[in-house]
């Protein structure tokens, strides 16, 4: 795949009420996009762009002037199915649709990934189909038989998928992603059935916030959403909130129902009273002050963390990492960390082994590798897969390698 300016659209109104942006939070001269693996050896630069986070005054909603083209997402490397813990999160999600609704109940997920949730529904008698642009993911999901169209969604593609209106709607971790929210409640007003429920799940920015998750920023989700302004998006298209909680999912996630204006649920239960099952706390908001104590400790945090990892390069100490997802390109850019500090990446995504995180080509390589790295550290950069991680990594730790955590404010060495 090749980098260039194109890749990224600059907007100054606002994704929901589009009043114009004039409230500057943070602002970034270069940063490398978080999802843009490259080839070791590639030649050309790597994409490297400015970053400016907002709020809109009107609105509320916390946005990036600037997200990334369309056509990024045909590369796109996620897969649900990698790690166990967000697979168990699955299960959950399964289940919790299960206690709601009857077998043969007719489910589309939009941004379907490997089709890892989808299989568990169609396991326990829904009718599913999904939607899904990144090539590698839906060609997972396809090997497993599942009804996935490859492309993106919205009206058009929504028409000439031929899929039968749905029951439910599962939008998860997508409209993060989004620059045109027109485009893909077009595509929802033609495949949600009459009465039929949104369930979304997208990342918290109250739980980003407090938790002072840094690497939750970056290029790939030029929205950031708390429980207002979700509802917010939704009242623009005729849609409203029935419920909502928070999940433990990426450092926090809300998780809500939604139906449309005016209609109910063609469940015999309402969804919203199943939520406790998989509940970690109700949503609130984060205010503008919060987001400014974000910002000045979000700074303090860079600097410790590349003090840190420079203490530990002049010693010469052996350092690697383990999770090369989005967010340890955003956590490695912010404090300017590069191949002095961490040596090589290790991650179980087969869609990235062999190649090398943006702006600093450090290598991606299988965890079956670490013995023959044999590092003194190991930097858990998944940090919402941190427990499950270590008790992987068992040999590492009982041949005396030391693990490094990023959960807290400072980096901190544990065995």
């Amino acid at each position: 795949m090749t980098f260039s300016e194109k890749l990224v659209v600059r907007r100054d109104t606002c994704r929901i009420c589009f009043a114009r942006l004039d409230d500057e939070i943070i602002a970034f001269d270069g940063l490398p996009v978080a999802g843009a693996y490259v080839e070791p050896q590639d030649p050309l630069p790597d994409p490297v762009f400015p970053m400016t986070l907002l709020r809109c005054s009107a609105c509320g909603l916390v946005q990036l002037r600037e997200s990334l083209a369309p056509s990024f997402y045909s590369h796109y490397t996620f897969m649900s199915g990698v790690a166990s813990g967000y697979k168990n999160h699955l299960s959950l999600i399964a289940a919790h649709l299960r206690e709601c609704y009857e077998p043969g109940t007719r489910v589309l997920e939009i941004g379907c990934s490997d089709g890892t949730l989808l299989q568990l529904l169609r396991d326990l008698g829904f009718a599913v189909a999904g939607f899904e642009p990144a090539t590698g993911p839906a060609n997972a999901a396809l090997e497993k038989g599942l009804p996935v169209v490859t492309d993106f969604f919205q009206a058009n593609s929504a028409v000439r998928s031929g899929f039968d209106q749905a029951d439910v709607v599962v939008i998860r971790h997508v409209l993060e992603h989004i620059d045109d929210f027109p485009a893909i409640f077009a595509g929802i007003d033609l495949l949600a059935a009459p009465g039929a429920m949104l369930l979304i799940e997208v990342p918290d920015l109250t739980s980003t916030v407090d938790k002072s998750i840094y690497s939750n920023i970056y290029h790939i989700h030029p929205c950031y959403f708390e429980l207002e302004t979700m509802s917010a998006l939704l009242d623009s298209y005729q849609w409203e909130t029935v419920g909502s909680t928070t999940v433990d999912t990426f450092g926090g996630s809300l998780l809500l129902w939604a139906q449309r204006k005016g209609q109910s649920s063609r469940s015999d239960s309402r969804p919203a009273l199943s939520f406790e099952k998989i509940a970690c706390r109700p949503a609130h908001g984060a205010t503008r002050a919060d987001l400014q104590d974000f910002v000045l400790t979000w700074k303090t945090a860079a600097r410790a963390t590349r003090d840190f990892f420079d203490k530990l390069r002049d010693r010469g100490a052996h350092v690697a990492g383990y999770g090369a997802a989005e967010r340890t390109t955003s956590l490695m850019g912010v404090a300017g960390l590069d191949g002095s500090h961490i040596s090589v990446i290790f991650d179980r995504n087969p869609n990235l082994v062999g190649k090398a995180l943006p702006g600093n080509r450090v290598p991606i390589l299988n965890p079956d590798k670490i013995p023959e790295h044999n590092p003194e550290y190991l930097v858990i950069f998944a940090q919402s897969f941190q427990d499950e991680i270590v008790g992987q990594q068992r040999a590492f730790r009982d041949g005396g390698g030391k693990f490094i955590s990023l959960r807290s404010k400072h980096p901190e060495v544990f065995s």
